[in-house]
């Protein structure tokens, strides 16, 4: 590359760490895919930096973490948690997550794991509203009857999934001495030789 260009790139550019969360479902063909309403695009500030343009779902935060981690661990996980039990119990191929959570199994299974044992870590950071708030959108993400997203899709690539998504909230309720207090989680990663 010239020398021009990387002495752009090093000093003329402001690199900010960013994070998008909005589920796409399904490709549309020839171009394009079936997404939801909700959308957020978090920018973490910078010096320098400007932003592309205005836009209610674009938030430029001192906190690029706390965002991080309400999707990793409710949305994401959320994710995760319906594979594994869809997995587990060797359901419908083409089984969505609408419909599991409109079966009462599933449901009361993954409220719990809200609940009980990821909303107890953010309000132990002191976090507990934030994080009712966004949980109560993700239910409402995953209730939407306009997405069709296949748990089979979600369940590629599940026990990296399981590391990446559950192994660090565990560690998480650890530093903060919340220590035990997940056995639906626990037994997730014991299921796949994490414990």
């Amino acid at each position: 590359m010239p020398e021009e260009f990387l002495d752009y790139l090093k000093h003329e550019c402001v690199w900010a760490n960013s994070l998008v969360d909005r589920i796409v479902s399904e490709p549309i063909d020839p171009v394009g895919a079936v997404t939801e309403p909700y959308a957020l695009w978090a920018i973490e500030r910078r010096t320098g930096l400007e932003l592309p343009c205005v836009h209610k779902d674009i938030v430029l935060t001192d906190d690029l973490r706390s965002y991080e981690w309400l999707k990793l661990f409710f949305l994401n996980l959320g994710h995760t948690w319906l594979a594994d039990q869809w997995l587990s119990e060797h359901r419908n191929p083409g089984e969505t997550v609408l419909e599991a959570m409109t079966d009462v199994w599933f449901r009361d299974g993954i409220e719990a794991v809200w609940q009980e044992e990821v909303l107890e870590v953010f309000a132990a950071m002191g976090l507990r509203v934030r994080a009712e708030t966004y949980v109560a959108s993700v239910r409402e993400r995953f209730l939407n009857p306009y997405l069709h997203h296949r748990i089979a899709d979600i369940a590629h690539h599940h026990v990296e999934k399981v590391q990446r998504r559950i192994v660090p909230l565990i560690r998480l309720a650890d530093s903060l001495e919340l220590r035990g207090f997940q056995p639906r989680l626990r037994n997730t990663l014991a299921r796949h030789g994490l414990a």
